[in-house]
């Protein structure tokens, strides 16, 4: 007996009506939940997105200020030059330090005539002595003083994040590096780190101008004493029939 070989293809399973239609539906929900899913975002979540001083906060850390000053030989006092940076550092000192202000001094006479000076350059500047911690350096380390204090220092936020698509925003919210390039300028530019924790104190009015300004405003008060009446109440009214026009027209 011969076989023929059959080219015919088995037969396909008939698809169901619908099949097609349902399955784009479900791939339409997908779509719509996870765009749903990107539009979710509590107001605490967008209002620190859209908040640079939050989002791009300014940190702070533990600083140290130094200064040495090299001690004469022979009890000499400090030269100008010397004097006007012991100044600087002790009015820096009373503006951002956090803490006592500490001195070391060498050993011997060297240190006891800074020592000296140090204190009267530091009642000059108004440091209080209850402030002031004062230890010996090591024999090896030479004759000079060296001054140093505690303080805040900046911790400026870092800037360059584009990672987002600005071409798709669903949220509404500004992109990742929005303000940051402000808040890094302004921590790295503040003369005293301090003022961005907390506001300093007020230095004292100027007396004079107050005296001026309030003399002034007693004066100009009604019924001050002093005050001269309007013009218009010191002209006298002509008189009916009088001559009040001897140079005038003939009549």
């Amino acid at each position: 007996m011969t076989t023929h070989a059959s080219n015919a293809r088995p037969a396909r399973p008939r698809r169901q009506p619908g099949t097609a239609i349902t399955l784009v539906a479900l791939a339409g929900s997908l779509v719509a939940l996870s765009g749903c899913a990107d539009l979710t975002m509590s107001d605490q979540q967008a209002l620190y997105l859209d908040t640079p001083t939050q989002r791009h906060a300014i940190g702070f850390r533990s600083g140290r200020a130094q200064l040495d000053i090299e001690v004469p030989p022979g009890g000499d006092t400090f030269s100008p030059n010397q004097q006007s940076d012991a100044l600087s550092f002790f009015t820096r000192y009373q503006a951002e330090a956090t803490g006592p202000l500490y001195v070391m001094l060498p050993y011997g006479a060297r240190g006891n005539d800074a020592a000296r000076q140090l204190r009267e350059l530091a009642q000059e500047s108004g440091v209080s002595p209850t402030s002031v911690r004062i230890g010996r350096n090591g024999a090896r380390e030479g004759a000079f003083v060296r001054m140093s204090y505690n303080r805040r220092e900046v911790d400026p936020p870092v800037c360059g994040d584009w990672s987002e698509n600005l071409g798709r925003n669903h949220q509404r919210v500004h992109y990742p590096n929005f303000g940051c390039a402000t808040q890094r300028n302004t921590a790295l530019m503040v003369a005293n780190p301090r003022d961005l924790q907390r506001p300093q104190a007020e230095d004292h009015r100027s007396s004079e101008k107050r005296s001026v300004d309030w003399t002034k405003y007693v004066g100009q008060a009604p019924g001050a004493s002093g005050a001269s009446p309007p013009d218009s109440a010191s002209k006298a009214t002509p008189k009916a029939g009088s001559n009040s026009n001897a140079a005038g027209v003939k009549q």
